[in-house]
């Protein structure tokens, strides 16, 4: 099961001004940090493939992208993200 290894704790919400910020892997319009905090770019805080891929990463509590969940076909990425059938 997602999580259940760490429990479900909350998530720490942070906005930085702008279309994207300096991060370990470059510049990103999000990032996952292991403490629960996840960084979104102002420009991307109502992007839902932005937010559900961070939270993806902490629901598994793994950074990078691993295959699966995300790898190739991961509806997560900016190369693959369709938007949702609303």
């Amino acid at each position: 099961m997602l999580g259940a290894e760490r429990g479900f704790r909350p998530v720490r919400w942070e906005v930085v001004p702008g279309q994207d910020f300096p991060c370990s892997s470059g510049r990103c319009a999000g990032h996952w940090q292991s403490d629960h905090r996840i960084w979104i770019a102002g420009d991307y805080v109502a992007n839902e493939m932005v937010v559900r891929h961070e939270m993806l990463h902490d629901l598994l509590g793994h950074p990078g992208h691993p295959n699966p969940p995300f790898g190739q076909g991961c509806p997560l990425t900016w190369s693959t993200w369709t938007g949702t059938d609303n």
